[in-house]
């Protein structure tokens, strides 16, 4: 476990204060919270993804406090990283009720819309001149591709995409 113990306190605050701003009860303290740590053997292993350990509440309708609380793998507790945003039975709900549903004819051209402007291998004509691709078009023309896209996307250049 870390010794030091500013960075220990930032990290004891951060879980803190996350929790108390979801509206529920704290009565851990420093100390405790680093005892539970220590005791665990998990700190070098705490964090977000499913094989990494995290400090979690048993029972959410009671407060953060000892006996109430576990370390615990993050896929024990059933979470999925914060940057996917969704938990695994959540996503396999949406995917069930997604199944066998086909795009629009609005949503097909939308795609292919995107698709052209959105730096993939398109033939591009620009001024008369046809191109492979966005990025050829953009190196042909001494600019970068982002300034090709916005310069596309606002109209400013006519062009068909073939």
């Amino acid at each position: 476990m870390e010794t030091n113990k500013p960075k220990l306190l930032m990290r004891f605050h951060g879980q803190r204060h996350a929790y108390l701003k979801k509206g529920r009860a704290w009565n851990l303290t420093f100390e405790q919270w680093c005892e539970l740590w220590e005791y665990s053997g998990k700190w070098d292993q705490r964090g977000k993804f499913k094989h990494q350990y995290c400090l979690w509440v048993l029972d959410k309708d009671q407060p953060f406090e000892l006996g109430n609380v576990a370390v615990m793998t993050c896929s024990e507790r059933g979470f999925a990283p914060i940057r996917i945003g969704c938990q695994s039975e959540w996503r396999a709900a949406i995917s069930k009720a997604h199944k066998g549903k086909k795009h629009s004819e609005a949503t097909k051209a939308k795609m292919r819309k995107r698709t052209s402007i959105g730096g993939r291998p398109v033939r591009l004509e620009i001024e008369g001149v046809v191109y492979e691709s966005l990025t050829a078009a953009a190196k042909a023309l001494g600019i970068s591709q982002p300034a090709m896209t916005a310069r596309l996307k606002t109209g400013k250049w006519p062009y068909k995409v073939l």
